[in-house]
Order: structure tokens, then C-alpha cells, then sequence
């Protein structure tokens, strides 16, 4: 389960606390500053991702979570400690690559003519790079990313088309304009 999914419905990730030893005081600093934000965003919808991730993983946030990270993985000792730091990066990667893709569209949105396309074509080069990451690395993400993507066979697909639409819309216009 990510970063996204289990903040998201509160649910714990699993195998991926660290509770004792040098790293969990870097952890649970991570684990708390990523609780209050959810707390304070006051956007806890469920089945509305996209409003809810931009809400909570802002740019500030992300570089405090990333720092409690380096924080831990320079304390760690143990092997299996070093693999859960390891996974909770990784999910917290995959939630700032979603996350930057969808305010690329939302900046896209307040935009015209040649730059509108290219925010759209941005966010939709990131959304199809991080599938083929995914569905290339499936073992590494199993877990991280909702098992649903990979048992439905159309890993971010709703988000593909969501954004290749759009795309097809801008460039339609821009050929329109001359």
C-alpha cells in the first residue's frame, strides 16, 4: 500500500514501521509530520486522490519527509530496518510523481495556447513513465502501489486517458488558432 493509499484510508503500511532502534526517531518524526498534514489539509475524501494528494503532499512537506528519510537511513543499522526505509521511500517517491502530474494538469488548466499543450503533455509523459515503472518493476512495487492496478491490467489507466484528452483538446485548438 503507498504513502497515498494508506494515508488515505488510515490503513497501516504493511511490514514498513520501524518502531525501535537509531532509525525510529527519524521515523516516527516522519510518520507524525505526515499525520498532522493530513490532519490540517482537512481533505480527507476518499476516492478523490488527486484533490487530496495535492492537498497533503505539498513541496514543504516533501522535503521534511525526505530529510527524516536521510536522517534514518544514515541510523540504520540492521538490514531488515535498511529494506522498510528503503520501501517507505519508494512509496513516497510514487506519491510525489503522482503528485507532481497532477498539478502539472492543474497549472495546465489556468494556462492558454502553446504552454497549456505543454503542461498537459508534461503531465502525461510523467503519468505513462511512471506505469511503465511500475508495471516494469512490478515485484519492487507490489505493496506500494494498489494491488487493484495490477489485478485489473490497466495500471493508471483512468489517469492516462484522463490526461490524453485533454492533450487531444489543446492540440485540436492550437491547430484551430493557426
Amino acid at each position: 500500500m503507498s504513502v497515498l493509499c494508506a494515508v488515505a484510508t488510515g490503513e497501516p503500511m504493511h511490514g514498513v514501521i520501524v518502531r525501535n532502534g537509531r532509525a525510529a526517531g527519524p521515523m516516527k518524526a516522519y510518520h507524525e509530520a505526515l499525520e498532522r498534514k493530513v490532519a490540517d489539509s482537512r481533505t480527507h475524501f476518499p476516492g478523490n486522490a488527486p484533490r487530496y494528494a495535492i492537498a497533503v503532499f505539498r513541496p514543504e512537506l516533501m522535503v521534511k519527509l525526505h530529510g527524516f528519510l536521510e536522517e534514518a537511513r544514515r541510523a540504520a543499522v540492521d538490514a531488515t530496518v535498511k529494506a522498510r526505509i528503503e520501501r517507505i521511500a519508494l512509496s513516497l517517491d510514487y506519491a510525489n510523481r503522482l503528485v507532481r502530474g497532477f498539478r502539472l494538469k492543474d497549472e495546465a488548466a489556468k494556462a492558454d495556447g502553446p504552454r497549456r499543450l505543454g503542461l498537459l503533455r508534461q503531465a502525461l509523459e510523467q503519468a505513462v513513465e511512471l506505469r511503465k515503472d511500475v508495471i516494469t518493476h512490478r515485484e519492487k512495487c507490489e505493496g506500494v502501489v494498489t494491488g487493484r492496478y495490477f489485478r485489473q491490467g490497466r495500471a493508471f489507466g483512468r489517469v492516462i486517458e484522463g490526461l490524453r484528452k485533454p492533450v487531444e483538446k489543446a492540440q485540436a485548438e492550437m491547430k484551430k488558432k493557426g
